[in-house]
């Protein structure tokens, strides 16, 4: 044989050899109980119904073992363990199958033993029928009244994710809520079961359930003025916030103390009115959005500071009111209101046969701003060079937007037209705000200085009046 041939099988079979010596890493692990596997590890059960469970012991390999392995309940008045039958055997003799039967709602836990290895499975044991066991302080409410949601059974409410849905899926603006209470603003809706979402059960951690109320809850009634108006004054938001609360209804003919209706403007409507206190004066801009198209149907919006129908021709529009202009949405603009009790009315106008849609209601709050002047100078020559200085105040946070200052001629008595000068300047902040470089006279007379600032999202906008700042021109 070739010698170099023979060293290498001699070295190719000593290499087998050392091979064939090297134990199997894993070896040592094998046959040691390491794990008790119970799937699932978790149940949820209603009352009444039952579910198996599959138990295996493992090793650190991951291998199943045989053994025996037993179970029992932590808690046997409210769920039951024992093996289960009729189920297939296992061939193998590894797998262990027990049936977990739900009595009573609460918690439990499957504690499982084997091979020296303890560990459990979680039951939540649910009520049946899964409905909400609480009271409701009315199955009849009208829309627009508070209805009462109280916890007094099992289950009980999560504050930051609560919501209650009506018939038609239409959502209740929430007024307050806490762990045991909800109150929540009746829209106009269909009859049918409440859809409670965010409900928790104590017993079941993490965990949160959508659930209908047993009862069905019917929303009578619209309001109309001569009826007890819904009041709207806990969800009103503070100076620089937003609230919003949909308003579901249905086509109805209108009663002869709505607005449009006494004031001889023939609406068909329906009109809803909600009640508002104001502790203070009050700068509000009510928006009002609906389903459908711009004219189906038309909304009239506005505020009323009475809602006595003999009233309605001077209390009524006091914000100017919003209505017939067949715009989608409809919104009232911002409006100082003074403090007292005030009535917003939503009404549609000539509403098209069938449609029924939900409405979007819109309340912002602004923050009342101060604005002051001082023209320089108060009195000139003709040619002289006229300026105007504005100081903005109150308001919450840092005031932004613009002041145009706007100079009419001794012809513009009223501010009307176009003015013969206009600046604007942006506002960062509170502060006083001034023309540059001014406008020079050029006609004798009484000159007139007029100064708006624009407001933003949290505040107020305003405008000195025509009178205020008058410049004597010689």
């Amino acid at each position: 044989m070739n010698s170099r041939v023979s060293v290498r099988l001699c070295a190719l079979a000593a290499a087998l050899v050392v091979g064939a010596c090297k134990s199997d890493p894993t070896a040592d692990l094998a046959g040691q109980p390491q794990t008790v596997l119970i799937n699932p590890g978790t149940l949820f059960l209603n009352e009444g119904d039952s579910a198996t469970v599959t138990v295996k012991i493992l090793d650190e390999a991951g291998t199943p073992l045989q053994g025996q392995v037993q179970a029992v309940s932590t808690a046997p008045t409210i769920a039951s363990v024992a093996l289960a039958t009729g189920v297939q055997p296992d061939p193998t003799r590894t797998t262990s199958v027990f049936r977990i039967t739900a009595l009573l709602r609460g918690p439990a836990y499957a504690r499982v033993t084997g091979l020296g290895l303890a560990d459990s499975a979680r039951i939540n044991v649910l009520p049946a029928p899964f409905v909400f066991d609480g009271t409701l302080s009315s199955a009849t409410p009208k829309g627009g009244d508070t209805l009462t949601l109280s916890a007094s059974g099992a289950f009980r409410f999560d504050p930051t994710a609560d919501t209650v849905t009506f018939g038609g899926g239409v959502a209740g603006t929430m007024i307050a809520n806490s762990a045991t209470q909800i109150k929540v603003l009746v829209p106009f809706s269909s009859a049918d079961s409440l859809h409670i979402a965010g409900t928790l059960l104590p017993y079941v951690p993490g965990k949160t359930f959508t659930v209908p109320s047993s009862q069905v809850v019917t929303q009578t009634g619209e309001f109309w003025a001569g009826q007890t108006a819904p009041n709207i004054t806990p969800i009103l938001p503070a100076p620089g916030d937003t609230s919003r609360m949909i308003i579901g209804t249905t086509p109805a003919a209108n009663s002869v103390v709505c607005p449009e209706v006494a004031l001889g403007f023939g609406s068909t409507g329906p009109c809803m009115m909600f009640e508002l206190v104001l502790p203070q004066d009050t700068v509000l801009n009510f928006k009002v959005d609906w389903t459908g198209g711009a004219l189906a149907p038309d909304v009239d919006i506005y505020a009323c500071s009475d809602s006595t129908v003999a009233n309605f021709g001077t209390a009524c529009f006091e914000d100017g009111g919003a209505g017939a202009t067949a715009s989608k949405p409809q919104a009232t603009g911002d409006h100082q209101y003074p403090a007292g009790t005030h009535w917003f009315v939503a009404e549609i106008f000539d509403s098209t046969s069938g449609v029924s849609p939900n409405y979007f209601v819109t309340i912002n709050a602004k923050a009342i701003t101060t604005l002051s002047t001082s023209a320089n100078p108060t009195t000139a020559v003709v040619g002289d060079t006229l300026n105007d200085s504005a100081t903005l105040g109150g308001g919450t946070g840092v005031l932004s937007g613009t002041i145009t200052f706007r100079l009419f001629t001794p012809s513009q008595a009223t501010c009307a037209g176009t003015p013969a000068y206009t600046q604007t300047v942006n506002v960062t902040g509170a502060g006083t705000y001034t023309t540059s470089p001014g406008f020079k006279s050029t006609a004798a007379g009484t000159w007139r200085w007029r100064a708006t600032y624009s407001g933003d999202a949290k505040n107020q906008g305003r405008s000195t009046a025509c009178s205020a700042e008058p410049v004597t021109v010689s």
